[in-house]
């Protein structure tokens, strides 16, 4: 596409997807810029994946930027959005695992989900404490300020 040529919403839909896809694979922005201006062939046809955007280095740090926002404005949600949103998204993968029989997915799916409502945290806090006492780490001697002396003798004698 020329310079200076103006792109429709959907086309610049798919370029906000596509930088910020490639932002989370921890792509530079000179790899950035170099793929979507010169982007990959498809392996089975040898055809182009999509047209080369043939932008500056200035246009892709917009895009960038505006995929921050985007970013920023995702994790701007309450934290119970999210552990909803998660948990849907747990019911589809759980409902697909059961109507296909995998039924070892469908109990991870639902241990998952009992996670994320809190279902284990005490288990998790038990373990923890658990370890600690496992690892036989002392526990910490205590002192008084002033004393720059005290404890010595406790732990020479």
């Amino acid at each position: 596409m020329p310079q200076g040529t103006k792109i429709n919403k959907i086309e610049k839909d798919l370029r906000f997807q596509l930088v910020a896809a490639l932002i989370c694979r921890e792509y530079s922005t000179r790899q950035i810029l170099n793929y979507v201006n010169n982007p990959p062939r498809d392996k089975a046809t040898g055809e182009l994946k999509f047209k080369s955007w043939n932008i500056k280095e200035r246009q892709l740090r917009n895009y960038i930027a505006g995929c921050y926002r985007i970013f920023r404005k995702n994790t701007d949600q309450k934290v119970e959005d999210k552990i909803a949103r998660h948990i849907a998204i747990r019911q589809l993968l759980f409902q697909s695992a059961r109507d296909t029989g995998d039924i070892k997915t469908a109990l991870e799916v639902e241990k998952d989900i009992a996670n994320l409502e809190g279902l284990y945290k005490v288990t998790i806090e038990s373990r923890m404490k658990q370890e600690i006492v496992i690892t036989g780490a002392p526990p910490p001697v205590e002192t008084p300020e002033d004393d720059p002396n005290a404890g010595i003798n406790d732990v020479a004698g």
